[in-house]
This record gives C-alpha cells, sequence and structure tokens, in this order.
C-alpha cells in the first residue's frame, strides 16, 4: 500500500468520523429531506474513499478478472462519486423547491421531479462506470490504453462506438449537467434573495453551497475528464506516462470527497472558530 492508499484509508475513516457527527447532529434536530441528503452526501464521500483505496491496492497486486474490470478500472468509484455528484443537483433543487416554489410545487410535482433526478442519477453513474471498464478492458487487450483508439478497424463497429457514447455520455451527464444545473439554481437563489434582502446568513449559506457544489467541484474534477478528452479526440498514440496520470488526476477529483465535508464543517463552525482566534490574540 503506496502513499496515496494511506490518504484515502484515511479520508475513508475521516468521513465516517464526520458522518457519526453529523449523525449525531440530526438526531437532535427534527428529520427532513435536507438533513438525510446530507447523510447520504457523507455515505457516499466514505464509499468513494473506500473505492480508491481497494483500486490502488489492486494496482499493486495481481487483480483477478472480476478485480480487473470493477476494481482497477476505477468503475466503482465513478459510479459511487457520479452518485455523490448528483446529490448536490438534489440539495439544489430541493432548496429552490422550498424557498422559491413552497406553494406552486405540489407533494406530486416533488415526487416527479426528484424521480426524474433519480433515474438520470442512476443512467449517468452507469455510463461513467461503463466506460472505464471498456477502456480499462482495452489496455487489457492491446497493452496500452493510450493507443486503442487507434485500433478501430480491429473493433467490431458497435464496440468501438458503444465506447465514444459512454465517454460523451459520462463527462456531459456527471460533470457538465451537474455544474450547469447547480450553477444555475444557485445563481437564480441569490438573485432572488438579494433583491427580497433576505437575511445575510440564508444568503451566505447559499454562496458556501455554489463554492462547494460548483466550483470546487469544477476544479478538482476537471483534470481528468480535460485528460480523457484530449486522448479521445487528438488520438494520441504514446501519451507519456498516460495511466500514472489517470491515477493521479483520478486521486485528485476524489480529494472531493473528503475536501467537500471538512469545508463544509469549517463553514458550519467558522463562528465559533474566529471567537476562539480572537480570544487566543486577546
Amino acid at each position: 500500500m503506496d502513499l496515496m492508499g494511506a490518504f484515502f484509508l484515511f479520508a475513508a475513516i475521516v468521513n465516517i468520523i464526520l458522518t457519526i457527527e453529523h449523525a449525531y447532529t440530526a438526531s437532535r434536530r427534527r428529520l427532513s429531506f435536507l438533513i438525510l441528503l446530507n447523510l447520504l452526501q457523507n455515505l457516499l464521500n466514505t464509499t468513494a474513499c473506500f473505492a480508491v483505496f481497494f483500486t490502488i491496492r489492486a494496482k499493486t497486486q495481481q487483480p483477478s478478472e472480476w478485480e480487473c474490470y470493477l476494481i482497477a478500472s476505477f468503475a466503482i468509484f465513478w459510479f459511487v462519486f457520479s452518485l455523490r455528484a448528483w446529490t448536490n443537483v438534489f440539495v439544489c433543487t430541493s432548496h429552490y423547491l422550498r424557498i422559491l416554489r413552497p406553494r406552486s410545487s405540489g407533494n406530486l410535482k416533488r415526487l416527479f421531479t426528484y424521480g426524474v433526478l433519480i433515474l438520470t442519477a442512476s443512467m449517468s453513474s452507469l455510463a461513467s462506470a461503463l466506460i472505464h471498464v471498456f477502456m480499462y478492458e482495452f489496455e487489457e487487450e492491446y497493452g496500452v490504453c493510450s493507443a486503442v483508439f487507434l485500433y478501430e478497424d480491429e473493433l467490431a463497429h458497435r464496440r468501438f462506438m458503444r465506447v465514444r457514447v459512454s465517454f460523451v455520455a459520462s463527462v456531459a451527464l456527471n460533470y457538465l449537467l451537474p455544474i450547469i444545473v447547480v450553477s444555475f439554481i444557485y445563481s437564480e437563489l441569490l438573485t432572488t434573495l438579494k433583491s427580497v434582502n433576505a437575511p445575510k446568513k440564508v444568503i451566505r449559506d447559499i454562496e458556501e453551497l455554489l463554492l462547494l457544489d460548483k466550483h470546487l467541484y469544477l476544479w478538482l474534477v476537471g483534470p481528468i475528464h480535460s485528460l480523457m478528452a484530449l486522448q479521445f479526440i487528438f488520438l494520441m498514440k504514446e501519451f507519456p506516462n498516460y495511466w500514472l496520470c489517470v491515477k493521479v488526476l483520478t486521486a485528485i477529483a476524489a480529494c472531493y470527497c473528503i475536501v467537500n465535508p471538512l469545508l463544509r464543517l469549517l463553514f458550519r463552525n467558522i463562528d465559533y472558530f474566529k471567537e476562539i482566534f480572537q480570544r487566543i490574540l486577546s
């Protein structure tokens, strides 16, 4: 187990502690849909960190066929991570319906909205997992994944098209679409709240959610998708250390699952930390 694997094992343990802390705090409050969503996010953060840990561990051993296609391909991580990304959409949609559409959105409309989101999240997460399974399968078959797209004549037409369609769907559904939806909804919420002179704390909470669910996700997850897009578009025959780059950039993307909850904890207790800091200075 290398240093990266140890880091994500530590991150998973930290997420377990944060999940327990959040569950304890939630038990003292009235149960709501947002609280359940936050608990789900913590559980997905923990699962994603464990998935990266076992993937790195499998890469250092001789994996079985099952491990090759489900663990070593990062497929399990991307499936869980995509679900985690879509929980951000659930959270911002819940805030939107609660603040801007409290009366016009009845129970039936809410169920329909969340049903569509659940279906979209499931399909997009499956597409994300499939593309990594396919690419790892090609790596095993041809030795270097960086050359797979140059073997179009040697691949079955349906199989090659399946890779291309899955890749485009994965990036569009799991990276671009969540960012666009989160950005649009939170921007509209901020505009409305500022126009009616809402309390500063409410506006600050929405700004923090926009920072965590859009900007943090954008910058941490963007590099791995950019690398895969370059590989896909330009068909580089000899990309230097391609799979090492994939491993490192995937680890950077996975850091979202530990940085996000830690920043959320910091923002939630920032007034408390400010008070302690002022006492130390005085």
